[in-house]
């Protein structure tokens, strides 16, 4: 596993890493409820088209206004595709 500062992660890394933090009971309440709230704000983003990169910007807006952005978090190593 690598660590990323939350700046430099995209909302995918970051709702994979809130789902692998409540599956192991890592958290405390306000962590907890910080994040589901923030991912639960990205995912009310509905447009037609884009949705991946709509929902990508709304990300980094709410992340720049209620995440400290030089936490690290882990991120899994893309897996080895042989090309």
């Amino acid at each position: 596993m690598a660590k990323v500062k939350i700046k430099d992660c995209t909302f995918e890394d970051f709702s994979k890493w809130c789902n692998t933090r409540a599956c192991d009971g890592a958290w405390n309440l306000n962590d907890a409820m910080t994040g589901a709230a923030i991912c639960t704000k990205v995912y009310e983003t509905k447009p037609i088209f884009f949705r991946k990169k709509a929902r990508q910007k709304k990300w980094e807006s709410l992340r720049d206004e209620f995440l400290n952005l030089e936490m690290e978090i882990e991120r899994e190593a893309a897996p080895y595709l042989p090309g």
